[in-house]
């Protein structure tokens, strides 16, 4: 049996069923934003000399953000982070919900540039989580896409250690040097990035 809010229909095959939702597939509501829900937010000031942080990286990174713009962000301080991307026209926003899928955004990236080839996809990726899945920056150096992939560095699964009071080796991980990866996998640039200017 199937049930629709309140209708109920009985002797529904499964079969059936599954046709007539590929038959029809779903056509979303598409709404415009308001203005007024729409965050002002002050132009970007570079400040050269200053240290990156997080949050005036996510700054920066919001004006370049376009309608040919896929962002996808792993879990942790990279969601947290990304929360305060305004998303434009028919950006799209890619994350799991859920530490189990830690590691997500780099083989992600993967399926978002062979299914929308035409767009810019930005990874933001905690350390961890890199290092989790990162080798998938080989194959999208393979099928010669060009994601930029951002890794914040914090040593470690820092959002873990705000959740655990005290110092635990288990929150760590072996530093990697991320920018020179481009040279083991045989393709792409790296930067290591520690100020605004850079």
């Amino acid at each position: 049996q199937l049930r629709i809010r309140h209708h109920h229909y009985h002797h529904i095959q499964l079969q059936d069923f599954l046709q007539q939702l590929i038959d029809a597939p779903p056509q979303p509501a598409s709404r415009p934003i308001p203005q007024t829900l729409q965050p002002q937010r002050s132009p970007f000031q570079l400040q050269p000399e200053a240290a990156i942080t997080v949050s005036r990286l996510f700054a920066r990174l919001n004006e370049q953000l376009d309608e040919d713009t896929i962002v996808v962000a792993d879990i942790g301080d990279s969601l947290f982070g990304a929360t305060e991307l305004q998303i434009r026209g028919r950006t799209e926003f890619l994350s799991p919900a859920y530490y189990t899928s830690m590691g997500f955004s780099v083989p992600a990236a993967v399926g978002a540039h062979f299914a929308r080839r035409s767009a810019r996809v930005v990874v933001i990726c905690g350390d961890g989580a890199f290092q989790m899945t990162g080798q998938e920056l080989s194959t999208l150096i393979r099928h010669k896409f060009d994601p930029v992939i951002i890794v914040l560095d914090n040593a470690g699964y820092g959002t873990e250690r705000k959740l655990h009071e005290g110092e635990w080796k288990f929150n760590a991980v072996q530093p990697w040097n991320y920018s020179r990866l481009p040279d083991v996998y045989g393709g792409g640039t790296g930067y290591d990035v520690h100020t605004e200017q850079e």
